[in-house]
């Protein structure tokens, strides 16, 4: 899935994207986030913010905002609560690509199977795993998964709109958008 918020502009989007990721963490069901794709930036805030997310071991991911001259603020809310201290600090500051399999070891994937047919059929077997169980099962199930994602969204959803909305203003930020349009490394790339 693609997150695109560029023709209500920028604000509107930031405001969209937060309350899309509060929609899924708070929806009464089970969500699964199934990658037929790799997963940049605020996609993987989509990814932190499902019940079960299953990519295959090849599918890449990158929270590319730091080469930009943002930070993952907004997604950080979903993705923070489910992966570990140290992988946060590398991935998000550095903005390397990883692979599906350390997705899975870090917490930001349920499973990573071998293979597309792989993941399909895991997912398949996840559908039916959820087919067992009564709505009032899931329903409060849920509720005790997501309440970390919940309040942490509660509590600085205003605050990192805030940040995202500031950052996307900057110089550096507008340096970092051309930088990636004209396919060229960003200024402060270049001395190092």
């Amino acid at each position: 899935m693609r997150c695109r918020f560029a023709p209500r502009g920028y604000a509107a989007g930031r405001e969209a994207l937060l309350e899309l990721l509060r929609k899924i963490v708070e929806t009464p069901v089970p969500v699964i986030a199934h990658l037929k794709g790799n997963a940049r930036a605020g996609g993987i805030g989509l990814i932190g913010a499902a019940d079960i997310a299953v990519a295959p071991a090849d599918t890449t991911f990158s929270f590319s905002e730091a080469r930009l001259g943002l930070a993952p603020a907004i997604i950080s809310l979903t993705v923070l609560p489910r992966i570990d201290d140290r992988a946060a600090g590398r991935y998000f500051l550095t903005g390397e690509t990883f692979s599906g399999s350390t997705a899975a070891g870090i917490g930001l994937l349920t499973d990573a199977p071998h293979t597309a047919q792989a993941t399909d059929e895991h997912v398949a077997e996840l559908l039916a795993a959820l087919r067992l169980c009564s709505r009032q099962g899931l329903t409060e199930s849920k509720k005790l998964t997501a309440a970390r994602t919940r309040r942490t969204i509660e509590r600085r959803g205003a605050e990192m709109v805030k940040l995202s909305a500031d950052l996307f203003v900057s110089e550096e930020a507008a340096e970092g958008m051309r930088a990636f349009r004209e396919r060229r490394p960003p200024r402060w790339a270049l001395n190092s």
